[in-house]
């Protein structure tokens, strides 16, 4: 019985660190999306990404890194607020965003002049980690390789 049970521990054991090894991996050996770009990366806060997505469907890629590509139709220097953050939404005006870029002051200076008017009304791709906030995708912009204006 005890035998038994060594080999039930010793596979369940294997099993584990086979899929650990398979999800290490995975993201870097088959890109999940059909329409890629290649960036050249010039900054340490830019992750590299050959995956890209509508701003659309970024909530269908959160906790992922790659580039989200949409128009910024609503933006907000939102100067009361704590940490003065900038708010560049995609596709619909804030509530009704698909996502956003999120520039905190601290990290305007890496940025255009007044970006919240440099980015409005064109068409970006903004590259790094989605996260989520309050049910909606993010990326934080840190330097503005991470953005990347459309023709």
């Amino acid at each position: 019985m005890n035998l038994k049970l060594f080999n039930i521990a010793l596979l369940l054991v294997s099993f584990t660190v086979l899929i650990a090894a398979c999800e290490q991996s995975s993201p870097a050996s088959s890109p999940s999306s059909s329409s890629s770009t290649t960036k050249s990366q010039s900054s340490s806060t830019q992750s590299t990404s050959s995956v890209s997505w509508s701003s659309s469907n970024a909530v269908n890629h959160i906790g992922e890194r790659g580039t989200v590509c949409g128009p910024i139709v609503d933006t907000r220097y939102a100067t009361g607020t704590n940490g003065k953050p900038t708010f560049l939404n995609f596709d619909r005006n804030y509530p009704n965003h698909t996502m956003v870029v999120l520039i905190w002051d601290s990290n305007r200076s890496a940025f255009p002049s007044n970006p919240e008017d440099y980015y409005k009304g064109k068409k970006v791709c903004a590259t790094g980690l989605i996260e989520s906030y309050k049910g909606k995708p993010q990326i934080i912009a840190r330097d503005s390789n991470q953005l990347e204006l459309q023709r």
